[in-house]
């Protein structure tokens, strides 16, 4: 259970300065976001560390989805200086492979290369881990769960926590759905898998909060620094809930 009530969760995708798409953050907006947390004084946790966090302190969880090479290469230096740590979510099946989502092939040559797009290696993956970045699942293969059967679904969430766990050889306690597509079937496959916890973002209107649908901020390509201290602050995330669900419910 979550101690601190307002821990500021951010999600990542890339840091990049060679990929140009929505998903990717600039190297110089990311460190100028950090550069800005740790000026404000806030404490940086990963998701697993949280729950058990029990600090007044500000706290940030910085979240990276779908596992991008990146990720070791660009923003793991630049959290180190910082001394801040993360949690990424991974695809279990994908992960150590030259898989490129299906989403980003269409923009190779247009918004990058092809090593771009490419994911983190295992090895990458367990170095990572010695520095204080927690490692969740992101499914086997990144399937929209409310869409596939509930026996694939339990295999997409079950299979993926038991390889990743084996692989890093420590368990995974955080959970993200992909796309941030859920309903309370889903939500309780996850619990049932021996998560402790579970992401979603944006926020999903008609889904109360609980610790399995964990909402987070989203930081994108177009995310000015501007915009970025303005979503950092808790009354910009209330306004943004309540208006997702004064939607859901006319």
């Amino acid at each position: 259970m979550i101690k601190n009530k307002n821990p500021l969760i951010l999600a990542y995708h890339s840091i990049s300065d060679t990929r140009k798409d929505t998903l990717a953050v600039s190297v110089q907006n990311f460190e100028q976001q950090l550069a800005w947390l740790k000026k404000n004084n806030y404490q940086s946790l990963s998701l697993k560390d949280l729950q058990n966090a029990s600090s007044k302190n500000k706290i940030v969880v910085i979240t990276f989805d779908d596992g991008y090479r990146d990720n070791y290469h660009v923003a793991l230096p630049i959290l180190i200086k910082y001394g801040f740590k993360a949690t990424i979510f991974i695809t279990a099946d994908f992960t150590g492979t030259e898989h490129i989502f299906w989403w980003d092939k269409n923009k190779i040559g247009k918004y990058g290369d092809e090593e771009d797009f490419k994911l983190l290696t295992w090895d990458q993956v367990n170095e990572m881990i010695g520095y204080g970045i927690e490692f969740g699942s992101h499914t086997k293969k990144h399937k929209l769960l409310p869409d596939i059967s509930e026996k694939e679904a339990r295999i997409e969430i079950e299979d993926s926590k038991s390889k990743i766990s084996s692989m890093i050889g420590s368990d995974v306690s955080s959970f993200c759905y992909p796309a941030g597509r859920l309903n309370d079937s889903i939500i309780n496959m996850v619990s049932q898998a021996g998560y402790q916890c579970g992401v979603i973002t944006p926020p999903v209107r008609g889904i109360p909060k609980s610790i399995f649908t964990i909402r987070r901020v989203g930081i994108y390509y177009g995310t000015s620094f501007f915009k970025f201290k303005i979503k950092t602050k808790s009354i910009f995330q209330n306004i943004i809930e309540l208006a997702k669900r004064q939607k859901y419910l006319k």
